[in-house]
C-alpha cells in the first residue's frame, strides 16, 4: 500500500521541477538571444536583392522568434511566480477563490495559480485574447 506524499514532499517536488523548468528556460533564451544577435534575418532570408516577397518572409521569420520568446518570458514568469508561492507558502492554492489545486492538475502543470473552474472562468471571461471580455453563454 502506497502513502500519498505529504503536502511538503509535494511541494519539494515540484519545487524541483520548477527549479528544472527554469533552468531550461533560461538557457533557451539565452540560446535565442545569441542567434538573433548572431544572424541578420534580413540577409539570410532575401539575399542580397531583396524583393518584398523576401522582405515578407523575413518579417514574418522574425515575428515568429520574437513571439517564441516572449512565450519563453512569459513561462518564466509563471515559473517563478510559483517557485514564489512555494517559499511563501500559498502554493497549491487558487489565486481566485482560495480553495486547493489539486494535486493532479498541479503534475501536469506546476504553475499553475488557479484551480479548474477559476481558470476556466478566466478563460471564458478574456476569450478574444483580453480584449473583450465575453457576456454571452458558450
Amino acid at each position: 500500500m502506497n502513502a500519498e506524499p505529504t503536502l511538503e514532499q509535494t511541494q519539494e517536488q515540484m519545487r524541483q521541477r520548477l527549479i528544472a523548468t527554469r533552468e531550461r528556460l533560461l538557457r533557451e533564451l539565452a540560446e535565442g538571444a545569441a542567434r538573433r544577435q548572431s544572424e541578420n534575418a534580413f540577409p539570410m532570408h532575401t539575399g542580397d536583392v531583396p524583393d518584398s516577397g523576401d522582405s515578407s518572409v523575413a518579417t514574418e521569420q522574425a515575428y515568429l522568434r520574437n513571439r517564441q520568446i516572449a512565450r519563453g518570458v512569459g513561462e518564466l514568469r509563471q515559473v517563478d511566480a510559483a517557485l514564489g508561492r512555494i517559499a511563501d507558502g500559498s502554493y497549491g492554492f487558487c489565486i481566485d477563490c482560495g480553495q486547493d489545486i489539486p494535486r493532479a492538475r498541479l503534475e501536469a502543470n506546476p504553475a499553475a495559480e488557479r484551480c479548474i473552474l477559476c481558470q476556466t472562468a478566466r478563460e471564458r471571461q478574456y476569450a478574444d485574447n483580453g480584449l473583450v471580455p465575453v457576456t454571452r453563454k458558450v
